[in-house]
């Protein structure tokens, strides 16, 4: 399976979690810092392959960022998308999850939601690892 479409499915996916609460955007952070917003990008992909070359597992791993001014908020479509996303399996959008497993941004992760910012963003960082 490409990552493209669990990208697509992974986008859909973090929305009808957020339910309105939140901008949810791929890769790009909104001019007028819509918040409390999420921020996604796929970090790695990796598809393991039989000898024949036929696909058995394909890994991708995103890095995932929630912002907020108000810390309140941040932390809990933070909370919200961590508690769906940790240990998920089943079906998303039309991938085929086998799991799901959040953890913590490194101390070394640098937010990309936050960069050159002086509006005083409240930031939630951490990575997602599936297996479809």
């Amino acid at each position: 399976m490409p990552s493209s479409t669990l990208d697509t499915d992974f986008q859909a996916h973090l929305i009808a979690l957020v339910g309105g609460t939140a901008n949810v955007s791929e890769n790009v952070i909104p001019e007028d810092r819509v918040v409390p917003s999420v921020w996604w990008q796929r970090r790695t992909a990796n598809t393991d392959v039989f000898l024949s070359g036929q696909p058995i597992l394909n890994e991708t791993n995103y890095d995932v960022e929630v912002y907020s001014t108000n810390i309140d908020q941040a932390a809990s479509v933070a909370d919200t998308l961590k508690d769906s996303l940790n240990g998920y399996f089943g079906v998303m959008g039309t991938s085929r999850v086998l799991g799901s497993f959040v953890e913590e941004a490194n101390d070394d992760y640098i937010p990309k939601a936050a960069i050159a910012d002086d509006t005083g963003l409240h930031n939630f960082s951490f990575f997602v690892r599936m297996i479809a």
